[in-house]
């Protein structure tokens, strides 16, 4: 759409642009002149969320976990449990008055209050506290959903519904932990109040929001806490026992020290049967070189009992000094000392025995020298002393593996018991540790947790100001842009035939003429369709020029694609104007028009199934006196539709194609013009019938000059001429 042509399309609609957004406008006045005045005030509670000090030091930063506690606590504050209580405290506040008070509410919102709730309702519901109340309102608001509260509270009532409430507004200041709660009302002290309840109802429910997070940790930590100190009682009781049984204080000490002490004696064992072994030897030889001297018996009676004694006390001496050789016994050593001493005279015993026995004896073969005594002495104590050793040492032997098979086996069970223990004891620790943890973050949210109101609600003494001069501005601007947008699009989706141009552009034809659309009989009216007939029939003149053979007439042929497209009128006005100048022309009819077109002398009727013989020329249709008239129009039945002489196209010397200007050009219009056009020489030119003259440059031209002398006019109702209904004169 060029500017020109949108130019255009405001000018011809001025009045409906001008005229709707000025009615749209006094209607918005007229209903909002008497809208309620609003109040607004607000509050700012301090959160802490990104810079609160608790006991868990926690420096780090984190944007998105801040961004979602803030979010949470918007969430809130504009949830319907949270909106819900604050309309039921302030209606519960409201109905506990005793008489009117200005400064919880106005005398129109105490006036409404006794409309909404009846006096027997009112006695019901209000309770000796603020606290009852709302119970009792709560209670009644859950007892079905057709009361009173219910209605109110799912109603458009100022201050107590959820709807009213919607105009809380709650925001994060920038760069800061503070959150700004903003409120509208029409009334001023029951924004205030209003604020100042959902600021306790708020905070209330946030923190029973965070510690109820906590609690059921703690409580999962306590059970759990209490249960794995019990597993760890029974198996440190089970521990214990074990012991106790066993005669236990350190197994694996005790294990090893029996093993060490055990190996140490084999070793010693090995050792002193060695020794014993080379010192009895050592006997044997001395004693058996004694013998071959000739020396008497060296084992009588008393040497006997005496090496027997001997034999005893080195045996206590051994059992003495294996027992205690690993630690100090003051009495221990004493009895060492004394059974050693023991021993030391019961050797000098032997020796004294011994010499006194060889002192009597003087002969050759009995002289045994005094070196070989002492050897025999010697070897016979060092005998007896491995011999007491050897003793006890096998007797220790016996003990230790005896010791040592009863306590190895304990080793794998004690593991069992420990490894229970431990893992009783390290699932506690873990547990007694979450508990703790758990405990600190409960008090650190009971810290952290509390938000403050920094900036308390206020009562505004002004009311905010009214939306009435910007809704009539949007209302009248917008309404304007709605009209021209419609204007325009409707313009631009316009597929009609509505002008010369688009008749041309869609048909591929010449545009011969048009004929406006008649609406009465004004002074401008009949100027414009009388300037139109005028316009065609100079055209149709000029054609007439074209023609070489001018004794024969000019024969133009009024066809259209659909009935009532004007064909009639348009062949009507033709032979009107061209007979009024002078020029004899004769209108054809097909015959089933008869009852529609009175007869006359230029009127003449023809069978349309009669010129489809190709046999017949035009004057065996017309008659022979055709040559009389200088121009013939002949009406075709409409192509689409019926049957159409097909052998009179080939006499034609113009095709007026009729067509009205609010219908699109169809694809199976221009196929069946293409069709005609290879049977023909005549060529086809569009007449546009019914043109609004607000669609045609011509037209607007024509009613612009003729606006001047007829404005002040009014102009009659539309009368809107049927094609095919215009008349020939008799």
């Amino acid at each position: 759409m060029t500017f020109k042509s949108f130019y255009r399309l405001i000018l011809r609609n001025w009045l409906i642009l001008i005229s709707i957004p000025l009615i749209t406008g006094a209607t918005i006045f007229f209903f909002a002149r008497r809208m309620d005045k609003e109040y607004a005030s607000d509050t700012v509670i301090y959160t802490g969320i990104a810079s609160g000090v608790g006991i868990k030091a926690d420096n780090s930063s984190d944007y998105f976990a801040t961004t979602r506690a803030f979010a949470n606590l918007l969430n809130l504050i504009n949830s319907r449990e949270t909106k819900q209580e604050v309309a039921l405290r302030l209606l519960a506040s409201h109905l506990m008055l005793k008489e009117y008070d200005p400064s919880v509410l106005s005398w129109k919102t105490y006036t409404d209050l006794k409309g909404l709730i009846s006096e027997s309702l009112k006695k019901k519901l209000v309770g000796a506290t603020l606290e009852e109340t709302v119970k009792n309102l709560e209670n009644y608001l859950k007892s079905g959903e057709q009361n009173e509260i219910y209605t109110i509270l799912n109603s458009d009532v100022a201050g107590y519904s959820l709807k009213a409430l919607s105009n809380i507004y709650a925001s994060q200041l920038p760069n800061s932990n503070l959150l700004r709660v903003d409120y509208t009302s029409n009334d001023a002290a029951m924004c205030r109040q209003t604020l100042e309840i959902l600021s306790s109802v708020f905070i209330r429910k946030h923190t029973e929001l965070m510690e109820g997070q906590n609690e059921s940790v703690m409580k999962y930590f306590e059970t759990a806490t209490s249960n794995s100190y019990k597993r760890l009682e029974a198996a440190e009781e089970s521990f214990l026992q074990f012991h106790k049984t066993n005669s236990l204080i350190n197994y694996s000490e005790q294990a090893s020290a029996i093993a060490a002490d055990k190996q140490h004696m084999l070793e010693n064992y090995n050792s002193l049967e060695m020794q014993y072994a080379g010192a009895f030897s050592a006997l044997k030889v001395v004693e058996r070189t004694l013998k071959e001297r000739g020396a008497v018996t060296l084992y009588n009676q008393e040497i006997i009992e005496l090496r027997d004694q001997l034999s005893k006390l080195n045996t206590q001496i051994a059992e003495i000094e294996i027992i205690n050789r690993s630690r100090t016994n003051p009495t221990a050593t004493n009895q060492l000392a004394s059974f050693k001493q023991k021993a030391d005279v019961i050797e000098n015993k032997i020796k004294i025995t011994l010499d006194n026995a060889y002192s009597k004896i003087q002969s050759a073969q009995a002289v045994v020298s005094k070196d070989l005594l002492d050897e025999w002495i010697k070897n016979t104590v060092l005998v007896e002393e491995l011999k007491g050793q050897l003793f006890v040492i096998r007797r220790q032997l016996k003990v230790f593996g005896e010791e040592y098979n009863k306590v190895a086996p304990l080793g794998a069970e004690l593991r069992k018991i420990e490894r229970e223990k431990d893992l009783a004891e390290k699932e506690y620790f873990s547990l007694l540790n979450g508990l703790s943890e758990s405990k600190l973050n409960q008090r650190n949210i009971e810290i952290t947790s509390q938000l403050t109101v920094v900036d308390p609600p206020y009562t505004p003494i002004k009311p905010t100001k009214s939306n009435l001069l910007l809704l009539l501005l949007f209302g009248t601007f917008g309404t304007f842009f709605v009209v021209s947008a419609y204007m325009v699009g409707s313009e631009l989706l316009d597929n009609s035939l509505r002008n010369m141009r688009e008749a041309a552009r869609q048909t591929g034809f010449p545009v011969l003429g048009i004929l406006p659309i008649l609406f009465g009989k004004s002074k401008r009216q009949v100027l414009i369709s009388k300037r139109a007939e005028d316009t065609l029939t100079r055209q149709l003149l000029l054609k007439m020029q074209q023609k070489r053979n001018a004794r024969e007439p000019f024969i133009i042929g009024v066809l259209s694609s659909l009935t009532e497209e004007g064909k009639s009128t348009v062949i009507s006005i033709l032979a009107n104007q061209l007979n009024a100048k002078g020029i004899k022309t004769l209108a054809l009819f097909p015959d089933d028009h008869a009852k529609q077109v009175a007869s006359g002398t230029h009127t003449c009727f023809y069978s349309p199934i009669y010129g489809l013989n190709n046999r017949i020329i035009f004057a065996d249709i017309i008659g022979e006196n055709h040559s009389n008239y200088s121009v013939v129009l002949v009406e075709f039945p409409a192509v689409l539709e019926s049957t159409y002489p097909t052998s009179l196209l080939k006499y034609l010397d113009l095709i007026v194609l009729t067509v009205r200007a609010n219908r699109s050009w169809q694809e199976t219009d221009q196929a069946v013009f293409e069709d005609i056009m290879k049977v023909t020489q005549a060529p086809i030119e569009v007449l546009l019938n019914g043109v609004l003259v607000k669609n045609d440059d011509t037209l607007a031209l024509t009613k612009h000059k003729s606006s001047k002398k007829s404005n002040k006019a009014k102009l009659p109702q539309p009368i809107i001429i049927q094609p095919d209904e215009v008349l020939l004169p008799a």
